[in-house]
């Protein structure tokens, strides 16, 4: 019995090892995806940290594409804890981006979320910052990229996030568009528990508009997906 016991141990202390081995600690992958799950677990001081260690390693490696995804991920961290300011200074620092059109289209997506979010506290811009074109601006880019390069997951995303916005500044024609469009694209996916977000959007201009009918048809059909 002690020798099996002992076998089993000797076993998995191997597949440890080489499990262990297996794992380059000194990556870019490594404390990129780490940073990400501590980000996950809302310890935003290691996430930052180890971010900022995956950009680190991706200048030293002159790969540029990377210290940029990792950068867009650390403005995202920035937006998190409240520090809208140097969230946007990140984003503003690089004129690459355009080589690189999906992390250019998720970059345009964290600067409207940057700006839409710091507009709460007045302090967080001069009162000659246009805080609502600039984020329409962004996310209209962000769209019309994605549709030149057949990002359909990015622009299902960013059509909800922007006829979203409209629709909170009471602009319910101009949101239409984009809601249908993100719930059509969300659709083609067979992505229903996305789909529900802008259906639910259509729900409340619906509200808005009094066209209970129309309400009333989209809740039935709403029903059905969640059941």
């Amino acid at each position: 019995m002690r020798i099996c016991c002992l076998v089993c141990f000797l076993i998995l202390a191997s597949f440890l090892s080489r499990s262990q081995n297996a794992i380059d600690t000194s990556s870019y992958e490594y404390h990129l995806n780490l940073g990400q799950e501590y980000n996950l677990a809302y310890q935003f001081p290691e996430s930052i940290k180890e971010i900022e260690v995956a950009i680190s390693i991706a200048k030293k490696e002159h790969n540029l594409e990377r210290q940029l995804n990792a950068e867009v991920s650390l403005a995202e961290l920035m937006r998190r804890t409240q520090n809208y300011l140097t969230g946007l200074d990140i984003l503003y620092a690089q004129d690459e981006y355009k080589k690189h059109p999906k992390i250019h289209v998720r970059r345009l997506g964290r600067m409207a979320a940057l700006y839409s979010e710091g507009a709460f506290f007045p302090e967080t811009f001069s009162s000659d910052v246009d805080v609502e074109d600039s984020i329409k601006a962004f996310l209209k880019e962000a769209i019309t990229i994605s549709v030149i390069n057949n990002f359909e997951d990015e622009e299902a995303g960013l059509s909800n996030e922007l006829g979203s916005f409209l629709r909170r500044k009471e602009n319910l024609k101009e949101s239409l568009p984009y809601l249908r469009r993100s719930a059509e694209l969300y659709m083609e996916l067979k992505d229903t528990v996305n789909y529900v977000r802008p259906m639910m959007r259509l729900m409340e201009n619906c509200i808005l508009s009094s066209n209970m009918q129309r309400f009333d048809s989209i809740a039935e059909g709403l029903l059905l997906i969640t059941n």
